[in-house]
């Protein structure tokens, strides 16, 4: 499966999950861990972090930034934006 396959496997799974913080949890967890087939080394950072970007992007189209806060347009999304977010802050040392 490639990294886009992935990515867009991880967006529908969370959108018709019914726990989604624990799923969104587990989805940072599992890209965290993931490996290259050939190699079996652990995906780059980079790589990480385009799937978690990929994933923050699709879930907050339903949603529009007013500063630090997310008004919602059809769903309520923005608390798993969040543990993404954060997690893409981890992956690059701090900085969004």
């Amino acid at each position: 499966m490639t990294k886009e396959e992935l990515a867009k496997h991880y967006v529908e799974n969370i959108k018709s999950s019914s726990s989604k913080v624990q799923l969104v949890k587990s989805i940072i967890n599992e890209i965290d861990n993931l490996t290259y087939i050939k190699t079996k080394k652990t995906i780059s950072a980079s790589d990480k972090i385009w799937i978690l970007e990929y994933i923050h992007e699709q879930l907050s189209s339903n949603l529009i930034q007013y500063g630090l806060n997310y008004i919602e347009k059809s769903a309520d999304n923005k608390y798993y934006l969040i543990l993404i977010t954060n997690a893409l802050e981890m992956l690059n040392g701090g900085r969004k």
